[in-house]
């Protein structure tokens, strides 16, 4: 089968993630927003930006979102985070293969 698709630059998708699960959970007080993130209101976190919150986090070698969602269901595709080297290399292998050979037609959201 030919498929079509439109998806998110993996960086606005995180950025917008972000800000939609503080003011989730710093606005809206929704329960469903609390068990998710579980923010420590009283730290100042509600006045804090994407900046400052991920100031001090190391990268975790993880397979992507979208290169999970174009890998398919193979094995590969649902190897557990944090990811070794090869397995991420895989992923992303057969995510392009699919993405060259079984998609006619891939947007970027940001890019209309």
């Amino acid at each position: 089968p030919q498929y079509i698709n439109l998806i998110r630059d993996p960086v606005q998708m995180q950025v917008s993630a972000f800000y939609f699960w503080r003011d989730c959970a710093c606005r809206t007080h929704k329960p469903f927003c609390r068990a998710a993130w579980q923010p420590n209101s009283s730290s100042g976190f509600c006045l804090l930006d994407i900046d400052a919150i991920y100031a001090g986090v190391s990268q975790r070698p993880v397979v992507g979102v979208i290169t999970r969602y174009l890998c398919g269901h193979d094995p590969i595709c649902q190897v557990a985070d944090p990811a070794s080297a090869s397995a991420r290399q895989a992923a992303l292998e057969l995510a392009l293969h699919n993405l060259n050979y079984r998609y006619l037609w891939v947007g970027v959201l940001e890019r209309f």
